[in-house]
This record gives structure tokens, sequence and C-alpha cells, in this order.
């Protein structure tokens, strides 16, 4: 675990992954998608000094893209950030974002970075393409009832055209 800090700028890190914490915003895509988010935190104690954001995050990459701005009141600050959905590990994770200024620290947010993979990706490479067209043709027919039946895309107990228009839909190699 490789945490990183700099006041108002890039920010890469590592995770901890925090129990029982509810998370104050969840992330979710597929393996090596990039999302924009933008965290606001409240500055209730009125603390004075540079703005500083440590980021702890093992298996997601979360980084500050611009310096903490003006929020819409006066005691709030934005802090614009990108997550990067891992490719591998656990597929949820939790990043923790701790906020300070000066010497206090004025707010600590959980991030809930969850990988997620496209129903067409049948086998779960994080890309739609010919081996996933292959599963569907291998599937074809009805499914075995009470199985579950990955090549089944529309989920009507059936592999068919519904399904391989579902895929070609989605496909991406």
């Amino acid at each position: 675990m490789v945490p990183s800090r700099l006041i108002a700028g890039l920010i890469a890190g590592a995770l901890v992954v925090v129990v029982d914490a509810a998370p104050d915003l969840e992330v979710v895509g597929p393996p090596k998608s990039l999302h924009a988010r933008t965290i606001v935190v409240h500055d209730d104690a009125a603390a004075s000094g540079e703005w500083s954001v440590d980021v702890d995050s093992a298996h997601a990459c979360a980084v500050v893209t611009g310096s903490p701005a003006a929020g819409d009141a006066p005691d709030e600050v934005e802090i614009p950030f990108l997550v990067l959905i891992p490719e591998d590990g656990a597929a949820k994770t939790v990043a923790t974002v701790t906020v300070s200024r000066g010497e206090l620290v004025v707010e600590i947010q959980q991030i809930v970075i969850v990988r997620s993979f496209e129903r067409s990706d049948i086998n779960r490479d994080g890309r739609v393409d010919s081996a996933d067209l292959a599963a569907i043709l291998a599937a074809w027919g009805p499914c075995q009832p009470g199985s579950a039946c990955a090549a089944d895309l529309d989920r009507d107990g059936v592999v068919d055209g519904r399904d391989l228009s579902v895929l070609v839909g989605s496909w991406r190699s």
C-alpha cells in the first residue's frame, strides 16, 4: 500500500477497506473504465490553511484532477477526481478520501468502487468479442430449468436470435 499526498494537485493512491462504513459515493463500471466524479466537502469548523487530500485505495486508482474549488456555500469545497475501475482483484473495494485544511481533518468520505461486467461479456474477460459469440452459439436453444444460463442475455429461458442481437449491440474487441 502506497498512500500519496499532494496539496491541491494530482493524487493517486492505494486502498484501505473500511468495514461497516456507509459509502458517500458509489462508482460502478466495467474493468478499465474511467469515471469522473466530484465530492463536496463542508468545512463546518471554519479551519484555515491549505486544502490537502489523501486517497487510500489498493486496487482502484482515484486521481484528483484539479485544485479544490469553492462550492455553493462559503464553508464548502468541491474536489474533482477520476476513478479507474480495476481490471483484477476484488470486485468491490473501498477508497477512503481524507480532506484536511491546515492541520485539521475536515472530512473523511468513503467511495465504494465496484467492478461490473456487461451482461454480454459472458466469459467475463472485460470484452464483448468472438469468445462471447462462441458461448452463445454453444448454448443455443432452451436453457436447463433451474440452472444458470449465462448466454441467455434477455433472460427468457432460451438462447436464440434475441440474445445474439444483445451481444452484437454490445460488441467491442
